[in-house]
């Protein structure tokens, strides 16, 4: 709400204050008329009413000085003098004069009627005031009454003037209390649109306060305040408002233009102070319902909601600087695309630009809920340029930041959720766990639980395409168990169970994955450059640089695939590429180019040119392709062998 709104309103009750002052005057000095024609009348006259007239003056004038110095000009067509001592006075004209003796209002009416006795007199038949600024006031009738104290009409008072047109039923001014009430339907209207509507306005000069005691509407920029009370202080000698009070239950309607959006709002009262800079500091309450306020419709929200139990806001001429909602606050947000979205928190802050938002912040034990994801963190600020909501811990207490949906739950230090595109990026010390993956040589029949989820840790973690696909990087860890994963980088798609490790890969199974004699304590773990794990072809690849080492073995390659099979349970290990198995426990050593592990079976070709075996004390056995049986140790050899055997004595 503008100064300049709200300062028209207040000039429609001054004016009509200045107005009574007028009467008065003019009242007050018809006892002191002096006519400088007078024309004696040789008889007596008998009035209508049968008091006898006691003279008639024609075209008089007279100008009242104090001090030297003009203060009104009055002239009256006819004026006729009464014994009971009233005067009736015809085409009355008072000019007043300000201190500078410059022209200040000019009151006219037809008629009006003044008792030297009782002071008390009417004012009738087109009552008027023009002011100099252009400001022009209207009644047909008004009663001086109260030995000329009190002023009162019953008819349709009408006041134009600065872009400003107001009307009232009826108005009483009471001249020692400088008290004055408008009543029977005040309407104040302006070139712009603005209105004041209400039965009642008061007007308490002495005090500086404007009231509508019966409750009001008042309309402005296309919003409309509704309340049951209204209260303005004004500034001593400034008449600008310097307190605007709304209490007893206050709605706000409105629309907005460039949104598109119905604004509703609700509270139990509204403070409006203005302070020394020019700007109003706006308080709103209520201590049983919620502070309530609603937008419905629009570009990209249907609906949008905000309770709180207080409302601040800082206001200028331009509109809205910013807003701060204290006490436990909610924002709920139906969007027009998409799923509803809520938000909770101890205190919200709104910055506003030109009218319209552009940072968000929610502080302290902040909840934001929506695509069936909840965050939980200290402080969470939306950016509406950009769409960001950035979520942050506490730095100095235990609050992190906690992301939780049916597919896991994650915390870190901060976090950002990118609306527009769904993406979301928590970075510091992430960990969390996930539900519904499986990791390599996962099995239904291992002794660990298959429902347990996959724990994860890195530096950054980000969430894209609906919360479906997750990239850990900085030293990322996903761990199920016995089993471990870690790489500088790993890819994980929720939709197809598929993982891709890049940098620095290493993988930790239990032995049992590969061996079910194995104990239980016992780890297999494999390391390379990268991995690639797709659940539906159910197989492992694990790329560059090789190593897989179990209780026994000693494996180097190029590639090595892991073929999976029912139930998860690993059936092939395929190694390709300069392929080097070591059994640790007698040093011997099979080389070649690709070989195949039956987990079943626990035999393993190799195949190369040639496929070689080498034993602890040199023995040599090559061939085309080489069949190892681990259960027995023996190793066969099929076409074009060549065995090389050296004796102790060659040692």
């Amino acid at each position: 709400m503008s100064s300049r709104r709200i300062i028209r309103w207040l000039t429609a009750g001054l004016l009509l204050g200045l107005v009574v002052g007028l009467v008065v005057l003019a009242g007050f000095r018809a006892r002191q008329i002096r006519p400088s024609n007078v024309e004696a009348a040789a008889e007596q006259i008998l009035g209508r009413d049968g008091d006898e007239a006691l003279g008639v003056y024609n075209d008089f004038k007279v100008l009242e000085r104090v001090q030297g110095k003009l203060i009104f000009a009055l002239e009256a067509l006819r004026t006729l003098g009464k014994s009971s001592g009233w005067h009736d006075i015809e085409s009355v004209s008072v000019q007043l004069y300000n201190e500078d003796e410059s022209k200040g209002p000019l009151l006219t009416c037809q008629r009006a009627r003044f008792n030297v006795d009782t002071k008390n007199a009417s004012l009738s038949g087109s009552v008027q005031v023009e002011f100099p600024d252009g400001t022009f006031l209207s009644t047909e009738v008004g009663t001086l009454l109260d030995g000329g104290r009190q002023f009162e009409t019953t008819t349709n008072v009408v006041f134009v003037g600065d872009g400003l047109l107001g009307s009232a039923g009826a108005a009483t001014y009471d001249m020692k209390k400088a008290h004055l009430v408008l009543s029977k339907g005040v309407v104040v209207r302006t070139d712009d649109g603005d209105a004041l509507v209400a039965p009642e306005l008061v007007y308490r000069r002495n005090s500086q306060r404007l009231k509508l005691p019966q409750g009001g509407q008042i309309s402005f920029g296309g919003f409309t305040v509704e309340s049951s009370e209204v209260e303005v202080v004004l500034e001593e000698g400034e008449h600008l408002p310097s307190k605007i009070l709304f209490e007893g239950g206050v709605k706000i309607t409105g629309y907005e233009p460039e949104s598109g959006q119905n604004l509703q709002a609700w509270c139990e009262s509204l403070d409006a102070r203005r302070d020394p800079a020019g700007r109003w500091q706006i308080t709103a309450r209520s201590n049983g319902p919620w502070v309530r306020f609603m937008t419905v419709g629009g570009q990209d929200v249907v609906f949008q909601e905000l309770l709180a139990w207080e409302v601040r806001a800082v206001a200028s001429g331009s509109g809205l600087l910013s807003v701060r909602a204290d006490g436990r606050t909610c924002l709920h947000t139906v969007p027009l695309v998409g799923p509803p979205r809520t938000a909770e928190s101890n205190s919200v802050r709104v910055w506003f630009e030109q009218g319209a938002a552009t940072d968000l912040e929610l502080l302290d034990e902040v909840v934001l809920e929506g695509d069936g994801i909840v965050a939980n963190a200290h402080r969470a600020r939306l950016d509406a340029d950009s769409g960001k909501v950035m979520l942050h811990g506490n730095p100095t207490g235990a609050q992190r930041v906690v992301i939780s949906s049916d597919r896991g739950r994650m915390t870190a230090d901060q976090a950002v959720l990118f609306q527009e595109s769904g993406r979301i990026e928590v970075r510091g010390r992430v960990q969390g766990e996930m539900l519904d993956v499986q990791l390599v040589g996962s099995s239904t029949e291992d002794s660990e639980p298959s429902d347990q989820p996959v724990h994860i840790a890195s530096g950054v973690l980000t969430v894209t395409e609906k919360a479906t696909v997750f990239e850990l990087r900085d030293n990322a860890r996903m761990w199920q168990g016995q089993r471990l994963l870690t790489a500088d980088r790993i890819r994980y798609w929720s939709s197809t169970n598929k993982m891709v490790a890049e940098g620095h890969v290493k993988t930790t199974l239990p032995a049992r994955a590969v061996d079910m004699k194995a104990a239980p304590d016992r780890d297999i773990v494999l390391s390379s450059r990268s991995m690639l794990f797709e659940d539906a072809k159910q197989q492992a690849i694990y790329i560059g640089d090789v190593v897989y080492t179990d209780p026994e073995h000693r494996l180097q390659a190029g590639r090595l695939e892991i073929v999976l099979g029912q139930e998860r349970k690993v059936e092939k290990v395929i190694a390709i590429g300069a392929v080097s198995i070591q059994e640790l426990a007698t040093g011997r050593i099979l080389t070649g180019n690709h070989a195949i592990r039956d987990i079943a079976t626990g035999a393993v070709v190799l195949t190369g040119e040639p496929a070689k075996v080498v034993d602890a004390e040199g023995n040599m056995l090559s061939g085309r392709s080489l069949t190892w049986d681990q259960p027995s140790g023996r190793v066969s050899v099929s076409e074009e062998t060549e065995t090389i055997y050296h004796t102790e004595e060659e040692f």
